[in-house]
């Protein structure tokens, strides 16, 4: 739900990383979990990178070794390989912030996404009927990631950002993602969001298998406070497009501005109308 996400979010504090090492170089070619042959060195610098929540956010080292549970000496190691590379920025002794080069690396997966420029005009008409905030997100791992966001009020504190992640579970935008697989891939998706999030997959499976059948049926789903208590949100899928990714569209709105009837009429109805109108829209995608 497109305002349901926070900078500081806490979900991101517990995103699963790739970890299973079992020496300080390579991880063992006897592991049978899909990980042989791999780096760990590598696999822990990019856990060093995903720690961080945001360009400004600064990290000590003994901070970062608590938030991924790996020694401080590591830490500091790979921490300034990464500030010799560009990937971290030195702000005083012992902390850290990501530094523009991470910004190099995400440009030209960006830039490739061309329907995300096409849709601006229908979500900033959609953001402006529900004087909320529009997004566009697609499927990461057990969670979502959002690629576009418009929001024509700075009040929107809470407006999910280009890159931000959320939960696939809790949210209406990852019941309307997910309802666009088949059985088969559902199936896997589910058992990965399982393991990610054991406790929250208990309480929240019934709630995710009736919205997926709800977007089915009626062409969109909602969630009244799910993710964030205090905000409604909508969702819709539009489609797969040939990349692979499966893209859907949401609106969020703080719930003292509207009453969950209505909001799942008229927001349900626009946000379904909205997608179909994108769907068109991405037709040679």
């Amino acid at each position: 739900m497109s305002g349901q996400f926070s900078a500081g979010c806490s979900e991101r504090n517990r995103m699963p990383t790739m970890r299973k090492i079992q020496n300080e170089d390579l991880v063992d070619p006897a592991d049978q979990d899909g990980t042989k042959g791999m780096s760990s060195t590598l696999i822990r610098g990019l856990d060093v990178l995903s720690a961080f929540r945001g360009i400004q956010e600064t990290l000590s080292n003994s901070e970062l070794a608590d938030r991924l549970n790996l020694p401080r000496p590591t830490i500091t190691r790979l921490c300034s390989t990464l500030a010799y590379a560009g990937y971290l920025t030195k702000v005083k002794a012992g902390n850290y912030r990501l530094g523009l080069r991470v910004l190099e690396l995400a440009y030209p997966v960006l830039s490739s996404m061309t329907f995300r420029q096409r849709a601006i005009t229908v979500m900033r008409e959609f953001a402006e009927f529900t004087g909320g905030a529009v997004s566009l997100a697609t499927i990461h791992g057990a969670n979502l990631i959002f690629v576009q966001t418009v929001h024509l009020s700075q009040s929107m504190a809470h407006s999910p950002e280009i890159g931000a992640i959320g939960p696939l579970y809790k949210s209406a935008m990852g019941r309307a993602l997910l309802s666009m697989l088949d059985a088969d891939m559902l199936r896997a998706k589910e058992a990965e969001i399982a393991a990610a999030y054991p406790e929250e997959w208990k309480e929240f499976k019934p709630r995710v298998r009736e919205g997926i059948a709800h977007c089915r049926e009626h062409g969109f789903v909602v969630a009244l406070g799910d993710w964030r208590p205090g905000f409604y949100g909508a969702a819709a899928p539009i489609k797969q497009l040939k990349s692979g990714l499966y893209i859907a569209i949401n609106c969020g709105v703080p719930e003292h501005k509207i009453s969950a009837e209505e909001f799942t009429d008229v927001m349900g109805r626009k946000v379904g109308a909205s997608a179909k109108v994108l769907r068109d829209s991405f037709a040679d995608l």
